[in-house]
């Protein structure tokens, strides 16, 4: 199985953005900022969990970006679907 690079996967990530505008009649940045709405609503939520959840995504600068986050959901569900055997 071929590993993808930092880059493909910040490309995918690009793309499923503007699949999404695409799909919404809308622009790529329209939806990046839809992204950023939901993320910072998440990042401010009061539980202590979930503010650790927001932390452990890797980022480079102070707080993730919507690609950022893209690929951390899609890594992590893709460790899901390892730990139950699923592809």
């Amino acid at each position: 199985m071929k590993m993808s690079t930092v880059q493909e996967r910040t490309d995918n990530a690009l793309t499923a953005i503007h699949l999404i505008a695409l799909k919404e009649n809308r622009s790529p940045e329209e939806v990046r900022q839809s992204i950023k709405i939901a993320m910072l609503i998440g990042m401010l939520n009061e539980s202590p969990e979930i503010r650790k959840i927001w932390q452990s995504i890797p980022c480079e600068n102070e707080y993730p970006e919507p690609e950022e986050v893209i690929l951390w959901i899609s890594e992590h569900v893709k460790q899901k679907l390892k730990e139950y055997n699923l592809k």
